[in-house]
Order: C-alpha cells, then structure tokens, then sequence
C-alpha cells in the first residue's frame, strides 16, 4: 500500500508539468498591471480585468488585456501601428467582432480603430 504522501507528491509532480491554460498568464499579467497603476479609471480597470479592450487604451494595456497578438506592423512616419488578432484572443461583444479576427490601429500609442477582419 502506498502512503497518501507519495501520491500527493506524484500529484503535485505531474501538475507541476502540465501546461497552465493560456488564461492562466493573462491574470498573473492583469493582476501585477493593475496591482502598479492604482491611477487608472475603473472603467480601464474593469475592461483590463474581463480581457476587453477600449478606444483609447494605450499599447501596454491592450498588451495587458489581450496578449500578444499575431502580427504587428509599425508605420514610423505616421506614429501609427496595427495588431491583428486572430478570433481565439478577442471576445469583443461590444464591438460586434463575433467570432472573427480583428485589426487594431494605434495612432500616437493610443487605440484608434476596433475592426472585424473577415
């Protein structure tokens, strides 16, 4: 018969291997975000918290709510930049991206534009 500790430990070990759920970065991410900026609004807050985004989100908090996306393309000139991100990272409701892919476009470091990629 085996002792409870050793299947505790056995336990333990192969959780200690698995791979966390991808939501599982995204909170730690939020939680230290939110935990360093207590000047931020509540509405920016809330939206960090449920991994939503808002016009007018800068860069890191878009990074912050939503991960990295799967493209980036910087237009230097313009100061404006543009993510794309596949219908997997994004649950938009508000702004009707259903269960597509969106682009987003930051001019001067702020979100500018939320549009659904078909």
């Amino acid at each position: 018969m085996r002792s409870p500790s050793v299947f505790v430990f056995l336990v333990v070990a192969i959780g200690a291997c698995a791979p966390l759920p991808r939501r599982a970065f995204f909170t730690a991410r939020q939680a230290d975000y939110l935990a360093t900026r207590p000047e931020l609004s509540s509405e920016v807050a809330r939206a960090i918290e449920n991994g939503h985004i808002l016009l007018g989100m800068d860069t890191t908090q878009v990074w912050v709510a939503l991960g990295d996306p799967a493209r980036k393309t910087r237009f230097p000139r313009s100061q404006t930049d543009v993510w794309v991100y596949r219908a997997g990272s994004l649950h938009q409701d508000h702004h009707n991206l259903g269960s597509g892919a969106a682009r987003l476009v930051f001019v001067q470091g702020r979100l500018l534009v939320i549009e659904p990629l078909s």
